[in-house]
């Protein structure tokens, strides 16, 4: 893989996975928060489907999973505490 993504269509999912080191999966990452390639050009609809899968594929294969991208470990019902009798919950509402 080069050095950058030259953000060429033709570039597929197994293409980019091939070789994605640590280095590159960075890249990708600050390119989707960001919305642009290194290079300042925007990410079209099609670069940023595949990044993101890229991304998401690096993270299964090397990453533990409290580092993974959309990991809420409080969100998680499998690591949620049981309620004491102390706990209350609220609703909040608001108003028009």
């Amino acid at each position: 893989m080069q050095d950058t993504y030259d953000s060429n269509p033709k570039n597929t999912l197994e293409q980019l996975l091939h070789g994605l080191d640590k280095r590159q999966y960075t890249m990708l990452r600050t390119a989707l928060e960001l919305g642009r390639w290194p290079t300042g050009k925007r990410l079209t609809p099609e670069e940023q489907g595949v990044a993101l899968q890229a991304m998401i594929v690096y993270e299964h294969q090397y990453l533990p999973e409290n580092q993974r991208t959309g990991y809420m470990l409080d969100q998680c019902k499998k690591h949620k505490q049981p309620k004491t009798s102390g706990d209350e919950e609220s609703i909040i509402r608001f108003q028009p």
